[in-house]
């Protein structure tokens, strides 16, 4: 493992958070270099501090893998890399791995992160091997880019392929896979590996490409899961042309899911802010577009209360969000007909156009990091809740296909963000 490096992160203005931060690179094994790029594991897909545990225990998640853009799809340098969970003894000046679970199925048999063979409308990319040559879809294959361990050991773990959320055991054995209604015999090839559920509403199947579930929270007692989409959903199709486009929409679907049944609870609307309001910097992204803003991790800070984690590439801000102002619950109602027209992802939440204002969920800004600590990395997606002050915060390093490092950020809340 290469020696840890401290980082200068300090906050400015009156309202900054305290911070230290510094460079965590995680060998790839076997030894693998992209485009003159020695690989790491991209670790930061995912954090989770399970309450009562060890301050300095943090779990980790990567996602499917090192990939690149390429053709119509992605190339995968290691396609047969298993999707893995990390866990990490980390303090605010170095940390390091005290344990590492593959993924696997009930035979205990590697898990890939290759795409999986969807059906029309839900789509899927196409994946190449480090030669170019195509590779065949997996169906069993995930790509985990959230996780929460539960107390009696296992895992539930996001899913952007399918998508889907997995329940996992201590040691990385899937034992079943909920996907939405209607998905499950796309993934039949994958029956024999683990057990797949269709629980969660039908119309998740239209996710946008490589924008499924991205988010994963567990409440106190670990009855109730909460999970949300990356970004709107391609409702209709942005292949159709359809006016208004769904990618201009900040409307993403957050659920509450039943972990015992695997059936979704509740369901509601969440308006991410405008991409505007991140000020990405022009030198590295000149033409900014509402897609650009993701959600890309939940926290449970008690049964009634989300951190939720909205990110460009290069900026973040969290939101706390209060489930006990009302909200319109959207489950099962004509806002998840995939006939509907317009489509949720359409209107305006509060003139439907056809029946009531749509009351998206309340949410409070409590960390902005261009005003409370501007010197953090981008791509931010694993945010961990230590203490009632203290959030730690891991970037996805995509395995450093383009050289990029892993930091590791400890952050004291301002005051105004502590709950």
């Amino acid at each position: 493992m290469r020696p840890l490096i401290l980082l200068a992160c300090l906050g400015i203005g009156a309202n900054a958070a305290a911070s230290d931060a510094y460079f965590f690179d995680v060998p790839l094994l076997p030894a693998t270099s992209y485009l003159s790029h020695q690989l790491t594991v991209g670790i930061g897909s995912g954090a989770f501090h399970r309450p009562g545990d060890p301050s300095p225990l943090v779990w980790t998640c990567t996602d499917r893998g090192p990939n690149a853009d390429f053709k119509n799809g992605k190339q995968y340098p290691l396609p047969e890399f298993a999707p893995s969970i990390y866990a990490l003894w980390a303090h605010r000046n170095g940390a390091r791995v005290i344990a590492h679970i593959p993924l696997s199925d009930r035979a205990g048999l590697p898990l890939s992160g290759l795409s999986n063979p969807l059906s029309a409308p839900a789509l899927s990319e196409a994946a190449y091997g480090p030669t170019g040559a195509l590779l065949a879809p997996d169906p069993a294959g995930i790509d985990i880019e959230a996780l929460v361990k539960l107390g009696d050991g296992s895992f539930w773990l996001a899913d952007e392929n399918a998508p889907s959320l997995l329940h996992v055991d201590a040691n990385g054995r899937v034992l079943r896979r909920l996907v939405p209604d209607g998905v499950a015999a796309s993934l039949a090839g994958a029956q024999s590996r683990y057990d797949i559920a269709g629980t969660l509403p039908r119309i998740l199947r239209l996710r946008r490409v490589n924008r499924g579930f991205e988010a994963i929270a567990v409440a106190p007692g670990d009855a109730v899961l909460y999970t949300a989409l990356q970004s709107p959903l391609d409702h209709p199709a942005n292949s159709a042309k359809p006016t208004p486009s769904p990618r201009l929409s900040r409307t993403v679907r957050l659920l509450r899911v039943d972990s015992a049944s695997g059936a979704a609870t509740a369901e509601w609307a969440y308006d991410c802010e405008r991409f505007t309001d991140f000020h990405d910097p022009v030198a590295l992204n000149p033409n900014p577009k509402q897609g650009d803003v993701k959600i890309s991790e939940l926290v449970a800070v008690d049964a009634d209360r989300l951190i939720v984690l909205e990110r460009t590439d290069f900026k973040a801000k969290l939101f706390l969000v209060d489930l006990r102002v009302p909200a319109t619950d959207l489950l099962g109602s004509r806002w998840d007909d995939e006939a509907t027209r317009p489509t949720l992802e359409q209107i305006d939440l509060a003139h439907p156009g056809v029946g009531d204002p749509i009351l998206p969920l309340s949410k409070t800004l409590i960390f902005d990091q261009d005003v409370d600590c501007p010197e953090i990395p981008g791509k931010i997606e694993g945010v961990a809740l230590i203490n009632p002050s203290t959030i730690m915060l891991i970037n996805d390093n995509d395995f450093a296909i383009g050289g990029e490092r892993t930091v590791i950020t400890f952050v004291v809340l301002p005051p105004r963000a502590r709950h």
